[in-house]
């Protein structure tokens, strides 16, 4: 008997990119039997690798975009990849939509590039969303830092150049507050109906006091094109409405989106 031929080289697996790829393709592929291509460290479960799943839905749960990373990838990372891959949806009327009509996210997504990246679907034309400054003197309130300006570009995907209606209110605040600050110059009509915003715009720096308590303070100005803030006092809306009263929930009553579909209509 002859010796049994030694084994062939063994196939390497190309390394893919880290990051978020769409559950489909990962269907597809092979389960290894740990660490695989999108696996991480679980940030709440002692560091063992794990993956996890981001979804978009419609308002009664049905998934409309899907993906899978590592576990240790943060949420804020799957926004932009997951609305751009929100399939064409039959509408009653006229084309297959590819755009959400309205788009709620978390805390996990406050972040103001993300509000300039969803206000890039919402315009052809690009233009100044807001100045940023940051103060730079403790001992002069009014000394800032260089404005530093902030546009939105036109996206490359599908576009919506309509009229739009912004909800707003006291619980608007942060990432909301700069993403409703970033359509006021939008081109086109964008009406806002409800309340002012909170005002508190900025990241914000924490002191702590003798006493241990807390004290919040933001050191950054969001400036409009004609170099105006809202900072403290909020942005004002268009149309008040009531928003979030005990009066509405008993009446089982929302007026602002009331008010804002008949504006829409009109």
């Amino acid at each position: 008997m002859g010796q049994t031929p030694p084994p062939g080289p063994r196939r390497t697996r190309r390394p893919r990119r880290p990051g978020l790829v769409p559950l489909r393709d990962r269907l597809r592929q092979h389960a290894s039997p740990e660490k695989g291509d999108l696996t991480g460290p679980n940030p709440v479960d002692r560091g063992k690798f794990d993956s996890k799943i981001h979804l978009i839905t419609e308002r009664t749960g049905l998934p409309l975009s899907v993906g899978i990373s590592g576990a240790n990838l943060h949420d804020s990372q799957a926004l932009k990849p997951l609305v751009r891959g929100i399939p064409p949806i039959r509408s009653r009327r006229g084309p297959r939509r590819r755009k959400p009509a309205k788009l709620h996210a978390d805390k996990g997504y406050d972040y103001a590039h993300l509000g300039l990246h969803i206000a890039a679907r919402l315009t052809d034309t690009p233009y100044l969303a807001y100045s940023k400054r940051a103060r730079n003197d403790p001992a002069d309130p009014t000394r800032h830092t260089r404005p530093q300006p902030l546009y939105v570009t036109p996206a490359q995907g599908p576009r919506y150049t309509g009229p739009v209606a912004v909800l707003t209110g006291g619980s608007t605040v942060s990432a909301g507050e700069t993403f409703t600050q970033g359509l006021m110059d939008r081109p086109g009509r964008t009406v806002r109906i409800g309340q002012p915003t909170q005002g508190v715009f900025s990241d914000v720096m924490v002191r702590k006091l003798p006493n241990g308590m807390s004290v919040w303070l933001p050191n950054e100005e969001l400036l409009t094109r004609s170099v105006r803030t809202f900072d403290g006092a909020g942005i004002p809306p268009h149309l008040t409405e009531p928003v979030f009263t005990t009066e509405e929930f008993d009446q089982n009553k929302d007026s602002a989106f009331d008010r804002a579909v008949k504006v829409l209509r009109d």
